[in-house]
C-alpha cells in the first residue's frame, strides 16, 4: 500500500511539473515571456478638486477586442479568456495593494 502511495504521488508531481513546463513553453512561444511590471501606487495627499465626467469617454470600449469577432464564437474559449482576465486583474490589483503597503510601511 505504501509503494502504490508513492508512486501515485511521484506521477501526480510529474504531470503538476510538466505541466507547468509546457503552459511556459507555449507562453515562450506565443511571445508572453515578459511579466508586465507592477504598478505601485505612491502615497500622495491631495486637495478636493471639483468632478467633470466626460460622457463620450466613458462609451469608448477598451481597445482589446475581447475575441467577439463577427461570426462564429466559442463559448469557452471567451470564458476561459473572461476568467483568466479577471483572475490577472484580481491578482495583480492584490500584489500592487501589498506591495504599496510595504513601501509605505518602510518609507515611514
Amino acid at each position: 500500500m505504501k509503494k502504490w502511495r508513492n508512486r501515485f504521488s511521484l506521477i501526480a508531481i510529474s504531470l503538476l511539473f510538466g505541466g507547468m513546463m509546457g503552459v511556459q513553453l507555449m507562453s515562450e512561444h506565443a511571445g508572453l515571456n515578459e511579466p508586465k511590471p507592477l504598478i505601485i501606487p505612491e502615497p500622495r495627499i491631495e486637495e478636493p478638486k471639483d468632478v467633470v465626467i466626460d460622457i463620450e469617454s466613458k462609451q469608448q470600449t477598451d481597445s482589446r477586442n475581447l475575441g467577439e469577432e463577427e461570426g462564429m464564437s466559442n463559448f469557452f474559449s471567451d470564458l476561459g479568456f473572461t476568467v483568466a482576465t479577471g483572475m490577472e486583474n484580481a491578482t495583480r490589483s492584490g500584489l500592487e495593494a501589498f506591495m504599496g503597503a510595504i513601501r509605505n510601511g518602510v518609507s515611514k
